[in-house]
């Protein structure tokens, strides 16, 4: 599971899986609590960069997932350790020139464990209840990166293979124009391309491994807004007012799946509003903010469902 990034920005992280918002200049950390209990912790150094994160329980019981990032004297990533209840430990190293970013990353007990049971054409792994168990042991107890370069998944991993994973392709404005994956085997397991245009960008896309083929066009105005996506597998669509978010629809097969409405107060939004047209059932998250302007609180509303997430801030 590589991260993906922005290699000449700050990176671009799944924000629905770690709660990571855009602007976090000034703070040290922030915790989000459910029912008073811990889920999420973000560390940032004093730039506003992320260097820790960790999602406790949050997308499943038993899942505790933990990224860490690590800065070269550029302010570039150039190491990262991922790890994973369900699937253990990873650490990919970033060497750059000017057009070029090569990735390096270990081969890990569950790369080989998938191999052995994808050549056995097996459908479970034969001792992966163990494995998970004493990953959860790890990661539960994990609080700070000096725990996790020190957890014993971690330092078996020191131990074991390095191959280069991925190899991407920049062009003179530092933008992703192509890029390959590898195993460890050296043989290309995926490549794209990107070309770029006056407000579009067309990118060829193939995964070998999933035999999939895909060219995705995205669309954007004068100021660089995203105006749509489409794909074999992806389509979207967004509406603005100014430069607010007010809509976005996700399409199947050319038919709306599902939409997203943003309501704003003044320059904050307070409501996101999910409808699944196809069964017409809504839910919806609604946020509260401090006086810096930062979420306090998020209320996530599913019928008689509502989660309350509190965020509470350290600032530097």
């Amino acid at each position: 599971m590589l991260v993906a990034f922005n290699l000449c920005n700050s990176q671009v992280l799944d924000k629905d899986f770690m709660w990571l918002e855009d602007n976090n200049d000034g703070i040290k950390q922030i915790t989000i609590s459910k029912n008073s209990r811990i889920g999420i912790v973000q560390r940032f150094n004093k730039l506003g960069q992320p260097y820790y994160i960790k999602n406790s329980e949050f997308n499943g019981k038993g899942i505790i997932a933990v990224w860490y990032f690590h800065y070269d004297s550029n302010n570039q990533i150039d190491k990262t350790v991922f790890a994973h209840s369900n699937i253990g430990f990873e650490r990919h190293l970033y060497r750059r020139t000017d057009t070029v970013v090569d990735v390096f990353s270990y081969y890990s007990k569950y790369e080989e464990e998938w191999e052995k049971k994808i050549r056995k054409k097996s459908d479970s792994f034969a001792s992966v209840g163990e494995k998970d168990s004493e990953h959860f042991k790890q990661l539960h107890i994990i609080r700070d990166t000096t725990s996790l370069l020190k957890s014993i998944g971690y330092l078996e991993l020191l131990g074991r293979k390095k191959y280069l994973s991925k190899t991407i392709l920049l062009n003179s404005k530092l933008r992703e124009i192509g890029h390959k994956t590898f195993t460890h085997k050296r043989k290309v397991d995926s490549e794209s391309t990107t070309i770029y245009s006056k407000n579009k960008t067309q990118t060829t896309f193939f995964d070998k491994s999933f035999g999939i083929n895909d060219v995705i066009t995205k669309v954007y105005d004068d100021s660089g807004k995203i105006l749509s996506e489409s794909g074999n597998f992806h389509n979207v669509s967004y509406k603005y007012n100014g430069k607010r978010l007010v809509e976005k629809i996700e399409f199947d097969n050319g038919k709306p799946r599902i939409k997203v409405h943003y309501i704003y107060s003044d320059d904050l939004l307070i409501e996101k509003i999910y409808e699944d047209v196809k069964s017409g059932s809504k839910w919806r998250n609604k946020y509260e903010y401090n006086e810096r302007g930062k979420i306090a609180s998020k209320n996530v509303i599913e019928g008689n469902l509502k989660g309350v997430y509190v965020h509470e801030y350290v600032y530097w």
